[in-house]
């Protein structure tokens, strides 16, 4: 088994040796792609001195030293990849021993296996990024839920919420072939947050992505001040404008493609909810609305909120 580990780096000065020595431990990784994203701290230098001692590890960087986003850093890493299979990883997370272990056994089993997908834990850099992240997250393990028997014909809708209890998996969790990447020309779209929530869906939608070590982590995320995405949570209207563009993203690929009445009826209740959440002044008349079109929604947190907001409750 060949892999292709691909970095992007973003104001990751702190943590990107950690991330790319996580990587080293691996007979299986053949090459470590980092891909700069124009950000002007010492992380850059640090890989140029890494990649002296290890051949494997490979620099690059968008024209001119533009910063893109994460996303075409990530399209930028598979389109230079070499290897058969990709993994991803985040700057400031790192992989653990087990890695690879379950993945090898995945793909010997089933030939028909596009890709695989693992849990995630976290580990936290400081108290603060801690109590941080456990207010706004129900838990430190991100993974789909072995109890409800996930297999590849059942992972979109698992994914897209339709079936209770299901779960998630994080990019970092993700072994993949390049070739099925390819040929399906699935990309990383080019939003600040979201892009991997995307490129997953549109995995599970075109190919047969099996469970691998899904109750243990094999990949730690890690938790500081810095996170982009516990930052977003602490602007709602953000937020949920950071959701809306994923849905619409989403709702502009499924609409001529044939993914399942259930599936499309769902996405675009996602887009119309948090198209509401996030404008100033929604109508009440939507709100309501929106309830009707599908009772999913009233287990929404947010959208509770929300009622209460507009009958002052």
């Amino acid at each position: 088994m060949n892999i292709s580990v691909i970095i992007p780096v973003y104001n990751a000065e702190k943590y990107i040796v950690k991330a790319i020595e996580s990587c080293l431990q691996f007979s299986e990784v053949k090459e470590i792609i980092v891909v700069d994203d124009g950000y002007k701290d010492g992380a850059k230098e640090l890989v140029r001195e890494l990649s002296k001692k290890h051949q494997i590890i490979k620099l690059y960087e968008h024209p001119n030293n533009e910063n893109k986003g994460a996303g075409p850093s990530r399209n930028l890493g598979i389109e230079k990849s070499t290897s058969e299979y990709i993994a991803f990883l985040d700057a400031d997370d790192f992989f653990l021993p087990n890695r690879f272990i379950r993945d090898k056994q995945v793909f010997q089993e089933f030939s028909d296996a596009h890709g695989c997908y693992n849990a995630l834990g976290c580990y936290f850099y400081s108290e603060k990024a801690r109590k941080s992240f456990i207010e706004h997250f129900d838990s430190t393990t991100t993974t789909v839920n072995s109890a409800v028997n996930p297999t590849p014909d059942n992972l979109l809708k698992g994914l897209l919420g339709l079936i209770p209890d299901f779960g998630y998996f994080s990019l970092d969790g993700l072994t993949v072939k390049k070739s099925f990447i390819i040929d399906n020309n699935i990309q990383f779209p080019s939003l600040s947050v979201h892009q991997d929530t995307v490129f997953i869906i549109k995995l599970a939608y075109y190919g047969k992505l099996y469970p691998s070590e899904i109750d243990n982590p094999v990949t730690l995320r890690g938790v500081h001040e810095e996170n982009r995405i516990v930052a977003n949570y602490n602007l709602a209207k953000k937020k949920h404008f950071k959701r809306f563009e994923m849905w619409q993203l989403l709702y502009n690929w499924a609409k001529p493609i044939n993914i399942g009445k259930k599936e499309f009826k769902l996405i675009k209740n996602q887009k119309d909810f948090y198209k509401i959440l996030s404008e100033e002044n929604s109508r009440t008349s939507d709100v309501i609305l929106l309830a009707f079109s599908d009772f999913r929604v009233l287990l929404n947190p947010d959208y509770r909120k929300l009622i209460k907001e507009k009958f002052k409750m």
